[in-house]
């Protein structure tokens, strides 16, 4: 399959003011389904100056500064990308891993998962810690079949609806709500899996809905760690395993460190954001 995707994020400032550095998070992650045919990015005003970089989660992110007073800031990001169709399970998950217990990776790669396992901050309640112990019973403990029955649970529990504010919500709130827009549903799921042991991190990018013409938005959801299958996508949003319609922009520990554009500007004008997103199927 052969997606277009045209992105426009801009923003407007009440008065002139001084952009500081801005990193752009733009071209898709590299995954085995996935190949760019083209990509190229567009900003006005015309920066002092970029640099390709790779962040500290290996995103491809571009850095532009920026020497003047400017009223408004637009970032336009145009690509071709090319998937094939692939099975989420076609793999073989490590056989003596399993829920039992807490040890499912090997204490080096623990060390290095540290900030995809940290839940400390998340309030996982003792309704929600019922939840998980039920469904690790009805999955035998076994890795995959317990997050099939969580994917399954929130997509059918919660309803998904959109929010325009970029907050995320605190994932007891969520649970509570028994509602979330995807950033939402999918940072509580990765609480979740993080507090039975799992390493979660948190992903930005797009996907293509056939139904949809019009009215396309940036999307959210998670990639979890299964020994011997390495970083599975999975969208409680839409209730399924991310597939061919998938396409990341970039992965962190946190939502913070996923966004698209990230930077500050000087000064004390107020500021507004405008964005557009389109993502058409191409023939041949």
């Amino acid at each position: 399959m052969r997606l277009y995707i045209r992105h426009v994020t801009a923003y407007y400032y009440s008065e002139p003011v001084f952009l500081e550095p801005h990193y752009l998070r733009l071209v898709p992650l590299q995954r085995p389904y996935l190949s760019v045919e083209n990509f190229k990015i567009k900003v006005d005003p015309v920066p002092a100056g970029c640099a390709r970089t790779l962040d500290i989660f290996d995103n491809p992110t571009e850095q532009a500064w920026f020497n003047d007073m400017y009223d408004n800031l637009c970032i336009t990001a145009e690509m071709t990308v090319h998937t094939r169709g692939f099975n989420p399970f076609e793999f073989l998950q490590h056989p003596l891993t399993h829920l039992r217990s807490r040890e499912i990776y090997s204490k080096d790669l623990e060390t290095a998962l540290g900030p995809f396992l940290d839940f400390r901050q998340a309030n996982i309640t003792q309704e929600i810690e019922a939840l998980l112990a039920q469904l690790k019973e009805e999955s035998n403990h076994d890795i995959l079949k317990f997050i099939t029955l969580l994917l399954d649970h929130i997509y059918q529990e919660w309803d998904h609806q959109v929010r325009e504010h970029a907050d995320v919500w605190d994932p007891q709130f969520c649970y509570e709500q028994k509602k979330g827009s995807c950033r939402d549903l999918a940072w509580m799921m990765i609480n979740m899996l993080r507090s039975v042991g799992l390493a979660s991190r948190f992903v930005s990018g797009y996907s293509f809905n056939p139904e949809l013409e019009e009215g396309h938005e940036l999307h959210a959801w998670l990639e979890v760690l299964i020994p011997g299958g390495g970083w599975i996508g999975v969208d409680p949003g839409l209730g399924l395993f991310a597939n061919d319609h998938f396409v990341p922009l970039a992965v962190g520990s946190k939502p913070k460190h996923t966004m698209p554009v990230t930077g500050v500007f000087r000064g004390s004008a107020t500021a507004s954001l405008e964005s557009q997103l389109e993502v058409k199927k191409l023939e041949g």
